[in-house]
């Protein structure tokens, strides 16, 4: 079953923010735990990643990539110590490889 996002006047922005992984993605909660590394491909504002850490704790690891600049920079400002890029998935991996060859 798809899941309907209702947006009742709300920017792309807003409705990633008000997201969370409890509400939206609930049988990954079980599955989460301390000390693991997770990859967020498509985080959007990272609202669900911020969740995603706060499962796997201090010793664990969150990565989000998202390939929408916009929905970057809304997170950036709406999770302060939130680490995120802007990029598209061969562009990271790219620099990635580019990086670790020199």
């Amino acid at each position: 079953m798809n899941k309907e996002i209702k947006r009742d006047g709300q920017t792309a922005n807003n409705i990633f923010d008000n997201r969370s992984l409890e509400k939206d993605y609930r049988t990954l909660v079980p599955i989460l735990t301390q000390g693991m590394k997770v990859l967020d491909v498509g985080c959007g504002t990272g609202a669900i990643s911020k969740d995603i850490a706060r499962h796997v704790g201090p010793t664990g690891k969150v990565t989000g990539i998202d390939n929408t600049e916009a929905f970057i920079i809304s997170g950036k400002e709406y999770i302060k110590r939130l680490r995120i890029l802007s990029s598209s998935i061969p562009t990271y991996f790219n620099s990635k490889r580019k990086k670790n060859s020199t």
